[in-house]
């Protein structure tokens, strides 16, 4: 299931970004070392997107960024039970 493969804690997972031109470096470093990985995609553009089976997210970065930028504040601002420091 997507939520499944999208939002699962499992424990020893870290995911990487490495430079076009770092990519075979990293691929050979983690071979050698006997490291399990999958390359997941690639960053760049303005939008995420995600697919996962027959299923795809996608999501404007400048929005996801504002709400992952503004989450506390925005949070803050609309529960008046929160009380003052």
């Amino acid at each position: 299931e997507a939520a499944t493969v999208l939002f699962n804690e499992s424990q020893s997972r870290i995911i990487i970004s490495v430079t076009p031109e770092n990519l075979d470096n990293a691929i050979a470093l983690l071979r050698e070392r006997d490291v399990p990985f999958q390359q997941l995609g690639k960053v760049g553009g303005d939008e995420l997107q995600i697919r996962i089976n027959e299923q795809t997210f996608r999501w404007r970065v400048a929005e996801i960024y504002d709400d992952w930028w503004n989450a506390i504040r925005r949070a803050v601002e609309q529960d008046e039970s929160i009380p003052s420091l």
